[in-house]
């Protein structure tokens, strides 16, 4: 299946430089036809895996016809968490391909439609636990992350603060579900550090724009008590501790790159400015291999970011208690789908 998968690519690749758009759109609809063929009538995971796989694949090709299919395995309860795994992956690269200049992904009505129920698919996705977490084991666990990691850098993707209706009002904010993995708050289970560097960097990515009520501020003032939690981890891997194995030199040049982005594309008052500074002056120490000291950017951020800790209105998208102010009737946010249960064997 690997060699048909490679010459599938290879074809799909060779179709988008040639800018074959009636073929791909074509064999889109055909491919996410006969794929939900093999998912509902097969049992056998690797089936379902291997179809949901290509037509994964012709997402991150900007097919927008391939949506509909994607949305559907990702929020089906009882799918395989591989299955789920590879649907928000085509979601992923659906979401990212609108996000680029001239994109035709999502752009007609239909396509809107299919970009706001994938938008809350992957909120819901984000914010999914576990049914009874003790029961999972620790290879378990972090398969549900890889699984939730897969939603997070589809949201980041998406570079909008909120979802927006017909007229203009939030309908469910984005930002706030990555702030939420960012601080890990009602997590389960807590992520890990891959998980908050991609919440990191689709905060700091945000496009504002067309968005007053969306605070810029907040959100730069919540990177550096997680600039110091990751310089804290990556020193720990330093001394030999339990974070050794993690790219830490990739995650920080991801960071780098988002806040640079971030003073560039955002106007914020002086005192956040040097906050990010300080922060991009620690990630460019761990990008270069060297020793930091976190305990001295945390000291520098209590004499300064806590003095001037600036004030938001009550409009910040952030908060959740201040979230259905924006709006005329109180949010509603999408059930999150559940695992399915698993049947133990106690003999």
């Amino acid at each position: 299946m690997d060699t048909v998968y490679r010459d599938f690519e290879k074809d799909i690749t060779l179709a988008t430089k040639a800018k074959s758009d009636v073929f791909l759109q074509m064999l889109g609809e055909k491919m996410a036809k006969y794929s939900k063929d093999v998912i509902d009538n097969n049992s056998k995971v690797i089936a379902r895996v291997n179809a949901i796989r290509l037509v994964a694949r012709l997402a991150e090709a900007g097919i927008d016809e391939t949506a509909d299919l994607l949305i559907e395995e990702a929020n089906k309860n009882d799918q395989f968490e591989a299955v789920k795994y590879y649907a928000l992956k085509g979601l992923r690269g659906l979401i990212a391909a609108a996000s680029q200049p001239k994109s035709t992904v999502f752009t007609s009505s239909k396509g809107k439609e299919r970009e706001a129920k994938a938008i809350q698919v992957l909120v819901a996705m984000v914010e999914r636990k576990p049914p009874i977490p003790e029961a999972l084991t620790p290879e378990e666990m972090n398969g549900f992350r890889k699984v939730r990691l897969q939603a997070i850098e589809a949201l980041a993707a998406y570079r909008k603060p909120a979802l927006l209706d017909e007229k203009g009002a939030i309908k469910l904010p984005v930002a706030l579900s990555l702030l939420e993995v960012l601080k890990k708050e009602g997590m389960t289970p807590e992520p890990r550090v891959e998980e908050q560097v991609a919440a990191a960097v689709g905060l700091a990515r945000m496009r504002a724009k067309g968005m007053p009520a969306y605070q810029a501020d907040y959100a730069a003032s919540q990177f550096a008590p997680f600039v110091v939690e990751f310089a804290s981890r990556y020193q720990d891997k330093v001394n030999g501790g339990r974070d050794a194995k993690e790219p830490w030199k990739y995650y920080a040049a991801r960071l780098i790159e988002a806040y640079d982005e971030f003073r560039t594309e955002n106007t914020v008052s002086k005192d956040l400015i040097a906050v990010i500074d300080q922060c991009l002056t620690v990630l460019n120490g761990i990008e270069e291999n060297q020793q930091v000291n976190p305990g001295e950017l945390k000291q520098w951020l209590g004499e300064h970011l806590l003095r001037r800790r600036p004030r938001f209105s009550r409009a910040c998208p952030m908060s959740r208690r201040r979230m259905p102010r924006l709006t005329e009737r109180p949010m509603t946010r999408p059930k999150p789908p559940s695992l399915p249960s698993r049947k133990r064997n106690d003999a």
